[in-house]
């Protein structure tokens, strides 16, 4: 699921079970109340939607009321696609007619992909919608930055992607734009190390070494996850260290 997807799915998925429910349920307002800090990376999100699920799945009357929500959910997809696919046929020319039949399936195919609010995207596609704005330039202060918000998209995948995400990291990690360089520090690369330290960190150091501007990047992120872990800590603080005193930070 997109990232800018998953609070609102989350949200609607919570409130349309309570809608369900008869009486208050104070774990559902618990599990409403996570949701902020549930999405800072991967593995918290899934950590989440696997407590939820149990939850939801631990009495009689929530698997109900989960499957009243759901059902209901997919009747307003059909309904969706079913209006698509008129609005569609009552403009096609008479040529056409014949041949509308025949698609009028696949039609509805896309328009339930669409509406429905566990919607798969695949790594390559976030990455190729990244490289479309990028590099770009900074947004005016106070403006929704479109390059950030691609790159936030794209930390969805770190978990099951990284060696498609490093190299993302690798290609606009040592960018000119310094606030380029932060997107890709605070959105992806620190929670690269935070996911696959073991894996990753050598690769880093590597490149750090050799590209000032990498190393910049570098130093503007955070250990989370594996990385807060002791002897990675070490690492990654001798590291950061070891570039400042060479001189490394642009």
């Amino acid at each position: 699921m997109k990232l800018s997807e998953w609070v609102p799915a989350m949200q609607s998925l919570i409130d349309g079970i309570q809608g369900e429910v008869d009486i208050p349920v104070p774990a559902l307002d618990e599990f409403r109340g996570r949701l902020g800090e549930a999405v800072s990376s991967a593995q918290t999100r899934e950590r989440f939607w696997k407590e939820l699920e149990a939850f939801l799945d631990s009495q009689a009357f929530l698997r109900e009321a989960t499957a009243r929500y759901l059902a209901k959910k997919a009747t307003e997809a059909l309904a969706s696609s079913a209006a698509l696919v008129e609005r569609i046929r009552q403009v096609l020319p008479g040529s056409l007619r014949a041949r509308e039949e025949a698609t009028a399936q696949e039609i509805t195919d896309a328009s339930e992909t669409e509406t429905s609010p566990f919607t798969v995207v695949e790594v390559g596609d976030v990455i190729k919608a990244a490289e479309r704005v990028l590099p770009g330039h900074a947004a005016p202060e106070g403006k929704s930055d479109p390059r950030w918000q691609a790159i936030i998209k794209i930390e969805d995948y770190i978990e099951e992607e990284p060696d498609a995400i490093w190299a993302f990291i690798l290609r606009w990690g040592s960018n000119p734009d310094e606030d380029l360089r932060s997107a890709i520090a605070t959105l992806l690369l620190e929670h690269l190390l935070g996911c696959h330290f073991d894996q990753f960190f050598p690769l880093v150091d590597q490149t750090a070494r050799g590209d000032a501007l990498f190393a910049d990047t570098f130093l503007r992120c955070w250990k989370f996850g594996q990385a807060k872990e002791e002897k990675n800590a070490k690492r990654f603080d001798a590291l950061r260290e070891e570039l400042r005193k060479t001189g490394s930070q642009t």
